[in-house]
């Protein structure tokens, strides 16, 4: 969606895009997937985080309506080891602060 596409209020006829799953998919402790319970755990070796917030970056630029976060818990990166979804200084520090996006967020 270009900028110039932008949906300002939304219609019986608009179209509302969600973009998951924030912060990026993929760099699980140990390739698990985080949908089964042996671990959740969420780790970006190097300090990589902020390479996995490019895509991001660039929906919410094009207004993305809302953002599904992921399933997985990033291990040692904010003060408390939660899913994405409860982890308020994963969410709104960086979604609401960094990227500054005013966002709907989808559990």
């Amino acid at each position: 969606m270009s900028e110039d596409s932008r949906v300002i209020a939304l219609s019986a006829a608009s179209v509302a895009c969600m973009t998951k799953h924030f912060s990026g998919g993929g760099p699980q402790k140990e390739g698990i997937d985080p949908h089964f319970s042996i671990t959740k755990g969420q780790v970006y070796p190097g300090n990589n985080f902020n390479y996995h917030l490019i895509p991001f970056e660039a929906a919410f630029k094009a207004g993305t309506a809302e953002i599904m976060p992921y399933y997985g818990i990033p291990m040692g990166m904010t003060g408390e080891n939660v899913g994405f979804s409860f982890n308020k200084e994963m969410i709104h520090g960086s979604a609401t602060e960094q990227i500054s996006f005013q966002w709907s967020c989808l559990h």
